[in-house]
Order: structure tokens, then C-alpha cells, then sequence
């Protein structure tokens, strides 16, 4: 997946609040852990050129790691159950800026790695194109943590295309968009095992195959998302010390 080209930004600085509750402190056993602390996607509307800009806090480049606290939940949040998640990723509008009646800030999906499921913050509804539902999403411009989820190790992608619509979603060209990348990794917890690219439960010669093809392989120039699941010290390649972490955890045949 190709990175979103960093368009010239103005930014407008805006100090990150934090929430409450589930969101300000250690979620309870019974709630989702956000994952670690906020990462928020600043998006800005310039209005003398109709134009849409964003920054992330801490950069684009910045992998949010995806557990699987070992938790069981109901309820709408029963989504996540068995799933690698995170939702510190945070939408929020930087600045003071306001739009047109009659119109909204959606975002969609330009790009998005195979398996990568999101869930909206309170509903657990899917989202952006999950389990069939609308692909474009309605953002009220109020800071939103949604859920991004995923069962399958490696390295996951999205580019969103963030605009200004009419009510219906259709975009208002009148608007120039910004497009925001984000990255995941699966990251180990709960049992599970790194090297386990087929998901069989063992690392065993089909993995290394694989492992032989990630080998020197970095996330920045494209490698296949599959190559994140022998990214043992979790540095964005596939050099020598992951190759020494698979060989401890080789058990099959």
C-alpha cells in the first residue's frame, strides 16, 4: 500500500483533551482497553481555500500495536472478543473552524489491508466498509476513539480520504480533502505466537518459507503485511534478531 503524500498543513494548535472514565484512566475488566495512550488526528478545515488539512499527534509513521488482552466482553463490545484491538487513534477538529448547512465531514476508505475490522466508539457498530456497513462514515467532528480490530498477524494499512460532503455523503468538490494514513501491527499477548504466519497454532517449516521472504523486509517500502508477524522486536523490518526469536519458538514439523 502506498503512504498518503504529507500535504502542506496549517496547523492551528489545539491542546489534546482527555476524556473520562473508560477513556482517561485504566479501563475496568469489564470495558475494552484503549491500548495506550491517545493518538490523535488533528484535522483542520482552512476556509479562505476550502481545504482540509491534518497532522498526527506523534507522527504518521508510528505504528499502534494491536492486543489481545485475553478479556471476554458482551454486549456490543463482544465484537472484540478473540480479536487483537486498539482505539487510540482519535479523530478530533483542530482548531476553531465551521462548515456550510447542509454539509458534513465524512471519511472513507481509499486503501485498507484485508482483515483490519472498525468499530464505531459507543455502538461497536461496523464501520468504513466492516462487515458489509456503509464505507463512508458520518464523523460529527467531536473527538471519536473507534476500534480497529484484526485476528491474523502482520502489519495493516488504511488511507482515508477525510472531505466535505452533503448530507446524502456525496462529496462537495467545492472542498479540496486531506487523506490520513494509519498503521497497525499485531502484536503478541494472550498466548500468542508471532512466527504463526498460517495460524496453525505452531512455527513450523511453512512459516519459515514465509519468513524467507520477509527476511530484510521494511514496512516503509511496502513489504507484504504478512511479513509483520516475524516482527518479533517490533523495530518496522525483518532482520537477524527476528530471524533468532522465530528458531526459539520453532516447535513444528
Amino acid at each position: 500500500m502506498k503512504r498518503a503524500t504529507k500535504l502542506t498543513r496549517v496547523r492551528l494548535f489545539v491542546a489534546a483533551v482527555v476524556g473520562v472514565g473508560a477513556w482517561g484512566a485504566p479501563a475496568l475488566a469489564a470495558d475494552p482497553q484503549l491500548g495506550g495512550a491517545m493518538k490523535h488526528i488533528f484535522v483542520t478545515l482552512y476556509e479562505p481555500t476550502k481545504t482540509l488539512y491534518h497532522f498526527i499527534q506523534d507522527g504518521e509513521d508510528e505504528r499502534v500495536m494491536l492486543y489481545d488482552y485475553g478479556d471476554s466482553y458482551t454486549g456490543g463490545a463482544a465484537v472484540l472478543n478473540g480479536m487483537h484491538y486498539a482505539a487510540r487513534y482519535g479523530w478530533l477538529p483542530d482548531g476553531s473552524w465551521s462548515i456550510p448547512s447542509q454539509r458534513g465531514i465524512f471519511v472513507t476508505p481509499v486503501e485498507q489491508s484485508p482483515g483490519l475490522e472498525v468499530y464505531g466508539q459507543d455502538s461497536f457498530a461496523p464501520i468504513l466498509g466492516t462487515a458489509g456497513s456503509d464505507p463512508v462514515w458520518s464523523w460529527s467532528t467531536a473527538m471519536v476513539h473507534n476500534w480497529y480490530a484484526v485476528s491474523a498477524c502482520g502489519w495493516y494499512e488504511a488511507t482515508y480520504k477525510v472531505y466535505v460532503g452533503f448530507t446524502d455523503g456525496t462529496e462537495d468538490t467545492a472542498y479540496t480533502p486531506t487523506f490520513v494514513h494509519l498503521i497497525w501491527q499485531f502484536a503478541d499477548g494472550a498466548g500468542d505466537q508471532l512466527g504463526d504466519w498460517d495460524g496453525d497454532g505452531d512455527a513450523d517449516l511453512c512459516d519459515f518459507a514465509m519468513l524467507q521472504q520477509c527476511y530484510g523486509a521494511d514496512v516503509a517500502s511496502g513489504a507484504p503485511g504478512e511479513c509483520g508477524c516475524f516482527d518479533a522486536d517490533v523495530d518496522e523490518d525483518v532482520d537477524a534478531t527476528d530471524y533468532a526469536a522465530f528458531a526459539t519458538e520453532f516447535t513444528g514439523p
